[in-house]
């Protein structure tokens, strides 16, 4: 019987390796909508990506990486590529980068 405090490092292994999994099937399932042109599949686009982030930031947090640490990093990459992207991309990476600044962590 383990210690309340013991580390499991195979259950750890076992939940990295699910979200792993989990952010990989989200961008084929999102490949496989942009690429389909059906419009149930289109329309499971928005789906997909909204669940690819959230993974990405449960894999964040499950290697130690904080959600404002991720924030602050997204906010970072989107002001570099805005800064980066030519006018028709400003409009759309612009207002993302409002969205995150303008929204609190906790």
């Amino acid at each position: 019987m383990r210690d309340k405090g013991e580390f499991d490092i195979a259950r750890s292994i076992r939940v990295l390796e699910e979200e792993k999994v989990a952010l990989l099937s989200h961008v084929a399932n999102a490949f496989g909508a942009m690429q389909g042109g059906k419009r149930e599949e289109a329309e499971a686009l928005p789906e997909e990506l909204a669940s690819l982030i959230l993974t990405a930031y449960r894999l964040a947090a499950r290697t130690g990486t904080s959600p404002i640490d991720l924030h602050h990093k997204m906010t970072e990459k989107l002001d570099i590529l805005l800064r980066s992207q030519d006018q028709d991309a400003e409009e759309s990476l612009g207002a993302l980068l409002q969205a995150f600044s303008s929204r609190a962590v906790q």
